[in-house]
This record gives structure tokens, C-alpha cells and sequence, in this order.
């Protein structure tokens, strides 16, 4: 957080560690719940907020096919470029880096029709290792 110029401070602290304990995408609600069930105070408002200057700075990743938020897995904050497995039996999200194979085979015919392409997001859905096997 430190270094892209956001405090540390408890309320984003309580958000980020209640993102990081669940294995499944958590909408505002839910975070707020699990703040106040951990012991936390903040209003919903307070976590709309952390969760727009976390999703700015890349530490978390909105999952559009589940409406919540991920705590970012690839041990660095990125903005741009998420690929995420998100599982339809457990709803686990498993994240991977974009490769730039990937990037170049949508960017290059969207530079074709005049668009360009500032970020790459992608979203497979399937089932997780766990929930295949069980």
C-alpha cells in the first residue's frame, strides 16, 4: 500500500485480510460482514472506498462473473492484465498471468477496427482441481 502513496490503516487492513482468509470472491457486503464478524468497525460506504483505491493500485481484482472482489495472488499489485480461473461448483478463483500471446492475439485485431486496447481481463470458468476429484 505504502508504495503507491495509500496510509496503512486499520479499516483497510480489516478489508484486505477478510479478502485474503476467503477462497471465493466477496461482494462490499460480504467484506463488511466478515470486518464486523472479525471484530470491525466501518460503515459499507468505508469499504466501497477501500475496495476503489485497492482495485486502482491493483491489489484487488473485481471478478465480474461473481460480482466480488479477489485479493490479488501474483505477489505484486498490477492494474492491467488479469487472467482469473473462477471455478462454478465453489466459486474458488485461481489467478494467472496474462501471456503476451494472449494480449497480442485480442489487442492486435482491436487495433485493426481503431481501438486500443488499455487493459486485458479475462475470466474462464470451469471447475477447480478440488472440485473435480471430489
Amino acid at each position: 500500500m505504502r508504495s503507491h502513496g495509500l496510509r496503512v490503516t486499520s479499516p483497510r487492513l480489516l478489508v484486505l485480510r477478510t479478502l485474503f482468509c476467503s477462497k471465493q470472491p466477496l461482494n462490499a457486503q460480504q467484506i463488511h460482514q466478515g470486518v464486523r464478524d472479525a471484530g470491525g468497525h466501518l460503515d459499507v460506504v468505508t469499504v466501497y472506498r477501500i475496495l476503489a483505491a485497492f482495485q486502482e493500485i491493483g491489489l484487488v481484482h473485481f471478478i465480474g462473473v461473481s460480482g466480488g472482489y479477489s485479493a490479488c495472488s501474483l505477489g505484486e499489485c498490477h492494474e492491467e492484465d488479469s487472467e482469473h480461473a473462477v471455478c462454478e461448483t465453489c466459486g474458488r478463483v485461481i489467478e494467472l498471468e496474462v501471456p503476451e500471446l494472449i494480449r497480442q492475439s485480442v489487442s492486435v485485431p482491436l487495433e485493426g477496427v481503431g481501438f486500443s486496447a488499455r487493459s486485458v481481463r479475462i475470466e474462464i470458468l470451469g471447475q477447480c482441481q478440488s472440485c473435480l476429484t471430489a
